[in-house]
């Protein structure tokens, strides 16, 4: 995927060098990020 894309190139810098801090890969980050939002987002009800 290409963060450039989707962000500005120093915000995919910032998230690649903490993901590296914390020991993941950037695609394990955003996995995270992503994941945890979504869990505290109730589900929408379908009308």
């Amino acid at each position: 995927m290409e963060l450039q894309l989707l962000l500005p190139r120093w915000q995919a810098l910032e998230l690649e060098a903490a993901a590296r801090e914390r020991g993941m890969t950037t695609g394990q980050m955003l996995r995270r990020v992503i994941r945890n939002l979504l869990a505290d987002e109730p589900i929408a009800a379908k009308s």
